[in-house]
């Protein structure tokens, strides 16, 4: 068995019992990856350019480190949004435009089942609206106020 299968069944062993990863301090995470960007030139092209991203945005990287019970990744959202939606679904929230439409849209449903927990729905406002009309036709306008203030 070479290196790289004893390291893959190590891995998944440690996933089957479901142990973590000891997560590093800052401290040790910063000096580790000094020490291997002080190395860049040794590192294949992929690897090089890969480091440079990681140093663009470490404070991201490691924003969890300053935040009480921030996760360390974004394992639990991606589990979410991969069994929760259709491919199609998930390919809008690639961009920035296809997240801001979906909170949008998270929006107005949100306000849409307040609106029906607390007052009438759409449908049920319009159908008393034509109701009041028919009423206003055969009726006086004091039954149809009285009528109003008992629906409100």
């Amino acid at each position: 068995m070479n290196f790289t299968d004893l390291f893959h069944e190590l891995e998944l062993s440690r996933r089957r019992k479901k142990e973590n990863l000891e997560i590093n301090s800052i401290d040790k995470a910063e000096k580790n990856f000094n020490d291997l960007f002080n190395e860049l030139n040794c590192f294949d092209i992929n690897v090089q350019t890969r480091l440079k991203m990681i140093k663009k945005h470490w404070k991201n990287l490691i924003m969890f480190h300053f935040i009480e019970g921030a996760p360390a990744t974004n394992n639990s959202i991606e589990n979410y949004y991969s069994t929760s939606l259709k491919t199609h679904r998930k390919k809008q929230f690639r961009t920035d435009i296809g997240i801001i439409n979906q909170l949008q849209l998270s929006s107005m449903k949100g306000r849409e089942c307040s609106m029906s927990k607390n007052q009438h729905s759409l449908n049920g406002l319009w159908f008393l609206y034509l109701l009041l009309i028919i009423k206003c036709i055969s009726a006086s306008f004091h039954v149809v106020v009285a009528m109003l203030i008992d629906l409100y």
